[in-house]
């Protein structure tokens, strides 16, 4: 059985859809249960600031991380690590 956290399969072209659909349902979830979390996630990263990133980088990103940086650049609620790892806004990670 395939990992569903694992992106590896997905074709490249269906990851904002699939990236917007999730979004949603998390937002969703955010305003049901937390409203205050829901106001403090960041709007998205610019497609220019993602190609600077990959520009000063000297490689393309993911093109799921660049489906979710797209969406929301971190935000003050994500202080709690995603499966271990920090979600930092494009400008930290650099």
């Amino acid at each position: 059985m395939r990992d569903p956290a694992d992106a590896s399969h997905m074709d490249p072209d269906d990851v904002p859809r699939r990236m917007r659909a999730a979004w949603a349902r998390i937002e969703a979830w955010l305003q049901e249960h937390d409203s205050d979390a829901a106001d403090e996630i960041r709007s998205g990263v610019s497609e220019a600031d993602l190609d600077a990133v990959e520009s000063e980088l000297g490689f393309d990103l993911d093109p799921a991380l660049r489906a979710l940086y797209r969406m929301h650049d971190a935000g003050a609620v994500w202080g709690l690590p995603f499966e271990g790892y920090d979600w930092r806004t494009i400008e930290a990670a650099m």
